[in-house]
C-alpha cells in the first residue's frame, strides 16, 4: 500500500487546515478572484477553502486517493475547483492557464526524486505565472534535521478522532536521502509505511528559485512569518516571484 494511500482517510484529521497558514496564501494570492494553482494540494482542504473565499482555483496532485477525496469534497462546494492529476515536476506540460499565485505547502515538493526534478517543478512554477505572481513554498526545515541529526518529528495527536501520527526519519547520507517512516494508529487501524524524502537546505531551495528567474525572496521560520533560523526554526517558507 503506498504511503498516502494508506493515511488518505484520515489526512484531514492529521493535517487541518490551519488559519495561519490560509492567512499567507491569501496575501500571497491577493484579492479574489485571482487565479490560485495548489500544487500537491493533498486532499485540497486550502483549495476549497479558498474557493470559497472566491478565488478561481486548480487543485492537482499526482496520488488517486487524495484526489479522490478531494473529487467527494468538491461535489459539497457551491463553486468548486478545477481538479488535475499530475506529477508536480510536470507543472509547465499540465496546465494551460497561468496564475496570480501558486501554493505548494505540507513539505511536498521534497517528495520528487532528485534535485534536478525539484529544479524542473521550479522553472515549471515560473513558467505559468502571471508576469508579478507569487510563489509559496514550505518544507521542513532539512538544515536543522541535517544538522542536529534529527530522527523524528513531533507526534501529531488528534484527541477528538483518539489518532497519533508518529514520524521517524532515518538518515541516508551516502544517497542524500530521508527515508520517512509515518506511523498511523486510529482506534484498531494501524499503518505503518515508508517513503523516500530529498533534504533540501535552505540555500538549495533559493538558489533553485533564482535559477528559474525569481528575482524577490524572503524566508521564514514559519507560516506565522517569523524570521527564519537554519538551526532552530522547524519549518521553511518561503514567497517568491
Amino acid at each position: 500500500m503506498k504511503f498516502y494511500e494508506a493515511i488518505a482517510a484520515y489526512y484531514d484529521d492529521i493535517f487541518p487546515l490551519g488559519v495561519k497558514q490560509l492567512c499567507v496564501m491569501t496575501s500571497v494570492a491577493g484579492e479574489p478572484p485571482a487565479k490560485v494553482l495548489d500544487l500537491a494540494c493533498g486532499t485540497g482542504s486550502y483549495s476549497l477553502a479558498l474557493a470559497e473565499k472566491g478565488y478561481q482555483v486548480t487543485a492537482s496532485d499526482v496520488d488517486d486517493s487524495m484526489i479522490q477525496k478531494l473529487s467527494t469534497k468538491n461535489q459539497l462546494l457551491d463553486f468548486p475547483v478545477e481538479i488535475k492529476q499530475f506529477n508536480m515536476r510536470d507543472v509547465a506540460e499540465s496546465v494551460d492557464e497561468r496564475y496570480d499565485a501558486i501554493i505548494n505547502i505540507g513539505n511536498s515538493i521534497v517528495h520528487l526524486g532528485s534535485f534536478e526534478e525539484v529544479q524542473k517543478c521550479i522553472k515549471g512554477m515560473k513558467q505559468v505565472l502571471k508576469p508579478g505572481g507569487r510563489v509559496l513554498i514550505q518544507i521542513v526545515n532539512y538544515d536543522r534535521v541535517i544538522y542536529h541529526f534529527v530522527s523524528k518529528l513531533p507526534t501529531i495527536v488528534n484527541k477528538r478522532v483518539g489518532l497519533t501520527f508518529k514520524r521517524h526519519y532515518t538518515h541516508d547520507f551516502e544517497n542524500h536521502r530521508i527515508l520517512f517512516n509515518g506511523i498511523l494508529e486510529v482506534g484498531d487501524y494501524h499503518s505503518n509505511q515508508l517513503t523516500t524524502l530529498l533534504p533540501m537546505k535552505c540555500e538549495n531551495l533559493v538558489d533553485m528559485l533564482k535559477l528559474a528567474g525569481f528575482k524577490d525572496i524572503a524566508i521564514y521560520g514559519g507560516f506565522d512569518l517569523s524570521p527564519f533560523k537554519a538551526l532552530e526554526s522547524m519549518s521553511l517558507v518561503v514567497i517568491a516571484k
